[in-house]
Protein backbone atom coordinates (compact mmCIF):
# COMPACT_ATOMS: atom_id res chain seq x y z
CA UNK A 1 0.00 0.00 0.00
CA UNK A 2 2.82 2.46 0.88
CA UNK A 3 4.56 1.85 -2.41
CA UNK A 4 1.21 1.92 -4.68
CA UNK A 5 0.71 5.67 -2.40
CA UNK A 6 4.32 6.63 -2.85
CA UNK A 7 3.55 6.04 -7.04
CA UNK A 8 0.98 8.26 -7.42
CA UNK A 9 2.62 11.29 -5.10
CA UNK A 10 0.15 10.69 -1.65
CA UNK A 11 1.30 9.97 1.61
CA UNK A 12 1.70 6.32 2.85
CA UNK A 13 0.14 7.42 6.13
CA UNK A 14 -3.06 8.00 4.73
CA UNK A 15 -4.09 4.73 4.02
CA UNK A 16 -4.44 1.97 6.10
CA UNK A 17 -6.23 -1.51 5.81
CA UNK A 18 -8.82 -2.46 8.50
CA UNK A 19 -8.83 -5.83 9.81
CA UNK A 20 -11.83 -6.82 7.58
CA UNK A 21 -10.30 -5.82 4.38
CA UNK A 22 -6.62 -7.65 5.75
CA UNK A 23 -8.71 -10.45 5.93
CA UNK A 24 -10.56 -10.14 2.67
CA UNK A 25 -6.36 -9.41 0.80
CA UNK A 26 -5.28 -12.80 2.27
CA UNK A 27 -8.17 -14.83 1.54
CA UNK A 28 -8.30 -13.70 -2.31
CA UNK A 29 -5.50 -12.96 -3.60
CA UNK A 30 -3.19 -15.96 -3.32
CA UNK A 31 -2.77 -16.47 -6.55
CA UNK A 32 -0.07 -13.67 -7.65
CA UNK A 33 0.87 -10.06 -6.60
CA UNK A 34 -0.57 -8.23 -9.61
CA UNK A 35 -4.24 -9.46 -8.36
CA UNK A 36 -3.07 -8.65 -4.72
CA UNK A 37 -2.17 -4.69 -6.18
CA UNK A 38 -5.35 -4.37 -7.70
CA UNK A 39 -7.26 -5.35 -4.96
CA UNK A 40 -5.28 -2.90 -2.69
CA UNK A 41 -5.81 0.08 -5.35
CA UNK A 42 -9.32 -1.09 -5.01
CA UNK A 43 -9.59 -0.32 -1.59
CA UNK A 44 -7.34 2.90 -2.08
CA UNK A 45 -9.91 4.32 -4.43
CA UNK A 46 -12.72 3.64 -2.28
CA UNK A 47 -10.87 5.12 0.76
CA UNK A 48 -9.68 8.51 -1.50
CA UNK A 49 -13.96 8.71 -2.50
CA UNK A 50 -14.54 8.84 0.75
CA UNK A 51 -12.40 11.56 1.82
CA UNK A 52 -14.20 13.49 -0.61
CA UNK A 53 -17.52 12.63 1.17
CA UNK A 54 -16.56 13.11 4.74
Amino acid sequence: MAEIARERDLLPQWFTLSQEEEELVQRYCTKDLRSMRQYIEVIMKDQMTYWKVA
